[in-house]
Parts: C-alpha cells; sequence; structure tokens
C-alpha cells in the first residue's frame, strides 16, 4: 500500500530503515531525494551528533500519516473545485447576459464543428441531433461528456453505407448514444434545451443557424421527438427468450425497415447481395410469410422491430 503513496526510492529505503531499525548512512545523504522524502513527510528522521542515524517510523504510523496527507490533498482538490464552479456559474451568467435570444448566420466548417461541439458539451439533460451524408460539419463525438445527459441522434438510412459512418456509430452505441433510422431525415441539426444549430449548406464552404433560446428552439426539439416516435432503432432489441433470430438477422431486418434495398445493405455489412437475400428468404420461411411485406408485419408483431 505504500508503494502507491511513495514515490518507489523512497518505499525502497523506508522498507531498508524499518527492517534494520536505523542506519548510517554514507556519503552527503542531505541530497538524498528519497530520504528527503521521507523526512519532509514525516517518515524518518536523524538522531543528533557528527555521526547521525536514520531511524523510520512503525509501518502502521507511517501508512496513518500518509493517509491523512491524501485526505488532507482530497479535501484541498474538493474546495479548488467548488470554488472553481463558482467561478464557472460566473461566467455562464455573464455569458447568458451577453448572448441574448436571438439568431446568428454561422459560416465555415471550422466555427459549425466548433459550436456543435459545444453544444454537446453543454447540454445539461438531453442533446439531439440529426444527420445525414452532407452534414460533414454536425458529426459529433461518439462519447458522451456527462454520463448523466441522454443523447439522441437521428441518422438517414443512406449514410449506414458508409462503413466509416456505420464503425461510428457502433462505438457511440456501446458508449449510451441512443441512434434511429429514418429513410428521409429533414435539415440536419443539433437541439440542446438552450440553443440548436441547424445546418443549412454543404461543405466545403458550409453554413449554419444558430438560435439561441425562445419559442424556436422548443419548436426544433418538438420536432426531433415526433421523428424519433416512428423511426427504426439501431441497437437490438432487449432479448425475449429463444424467439429472436441470431443478431445478424436482426440487424438486416432493422436496415431493411429504414428503407434500404437488398444492395444497400449488402455494403452497409460488406457482404454479398445473394447473402442478404438467403438471410431474407429463413426468415420469410421462418415466420411464414409470403413476402417482405408480410415478412415485417410477422416481425414488428413478434417485437423484433
Amino acid at each position: 500500500m505504500l508503494v502507491d503513496l511513495l514515490s518507489e526510492d523512497a518505499h525502497h529505503l523506508f522498507r531498508q530503515l524499518v527492517a534494520s531499525g536505523g542506519r548510517r548512512l554514507e556519503g552527503n545523504h542531505d541530497k538524498n531525494p528519497a530520504l528527503q522524502e521521507l523526512i519532509r513527510r514525516g517518515l524518518a528522521w536523524e538522531s543528533d551528533g557528527p555521526a547521525p542515524i536514520v531511524y523510520a517510523v512503525s509501518p502502521i504510523t507511517a501508512m496513518r500519516l500518509l493517509l491523512s496527507n491524501e485526505q488532507q490533498r482530497v479535501i484541498h482538490a474538493h474546495r479548488r473545485i467548488i470554488e472553481q464552479y463558482a467561478e464557472l456559474e460566473s461566467l455562464e451568467r455573464g455569458w447568458s447576459a451577453d448572448t441574448p435570444a436571438g439568431v446568428e448566420l454561422l459560416t465555415g466548417p471550422a466555427a459549425i464543428t466548433t459550436i456543435a461541439y459545444e453544444l454537446m458539451v453543454d447540454a445539461r439533460a438531453e442533446c439531439r441531433s440529426i444527420h445525414s451524408p452532407t452534414a460533414g460539419e454536425l458529426r459529433l463525438p461518439s462519447h458522451r461528456p456527462d454520463s448523466a445527459v441522454r443523447h439522441r441522434r437521428l441518422v438517414v438510412a443512406a449514410l449506414l453505407e458508409d462503413p466509416g459512418a456505420r464503425e461510428a456509430i457502433d462505438t457511440a452505441e456501446a458508449n449510451g448514444i441512443e441512434h434511429r433510422i429514418l429513410t428521409e431525415v429533414p435539415a440536419p441539426m443539433v437541439v440542446t434545451e438552450n440553443a440548436a444549430l441547424v445546418w443549412l449548406r454543404p461543405p466545403p464552404d458550409g453554413a449554419a443557424l444558430l438560435i439561441r433560446g425562445g419559442a424556436m428552439v422548443e419548436s426544433l426539439a418538438w420536432l426531433f421527438d415526433l421523428l424519433w416516435k416512428p423511426a427504426v432503432p439501431f441497437a437490438a432489441p432487449a432479448a425475449a427468450g429463444s424467439d429472436l433470430p441470431s443478431a445478424v438477422q436482426l440487424q438486416i431486418l432493422r436496415l431493411a425497415a429504414t428503407g434500404l434495398k437488398d444492395e444497400a445493405i449488402a455494403r452497409s455489412l460488406g457482404r454479398s447481395v445473394r447473402w442478404v437475400r438467403r438471410h431474407f428468404e429463413l426468415l420469410e420461411e421462418r415466420l411464414e410469410a409470403t413476402n417482405r411485406m408480410t415478412l415485417g408485419i410477422a416481425a414488428t408483431r413478434r417485437g423484433w422491430l
């Protein structure tokens, strides 16, 4: 345990001193960093006289001293965090006063990417976003800065044909970011409690509207929730016994439900069209479906979609 609270050299010297019951150190030990660390932290001391002997406290006393010091360090760090949060609140009040509700036109990928990321980080309860292949500026990181904030993303089905986008969604899903798929989406956007960023023009120049406060932000959040309900979940549904098909077949069903054709599903999964169609045949046989429409109805009734 002491090795976690001391440097490696100081820990080694402490063990030597305890084992020997005290020892005379040769040379100019005033410049010995390990010894000075032990003395500074109250774990060792020197006797008086022309040939001083260095002694160590008992391991129990050493542990008590080190834990007390560590506790004081944590208390000090906690106090500093409280002070910094107070400073943050002061900055936020000033920022809010300087940035009243309104609309601002942003141009250029760098400015749009910066604001999009800041909106995601500053969200306090929920961050909603809509993504399409043309909105390169609005592709957000695949992690949640604050695990207490809910992140939901609507993704256009065509985006799943991009292997890089599929990998990013898989990673984001693993990190707790929810995704649902739509065949078509409105303008890409990011919406939080107090602001919204709406994409207007594709790269390389790019343009977006930044909306702060007011009924417009509430309306965009309402629009997102309206689109979210009928969208197809990207994640697999919760297991309900042995009735579920394989994970691959569930994925094929979900992609088909978004409107993707067999060729697009094959590209998305990195497989052949024949392989995809064979799985559809197996699913139709299993559910006694006569075509893709009846297959979708049967899968929905079973809770697979």
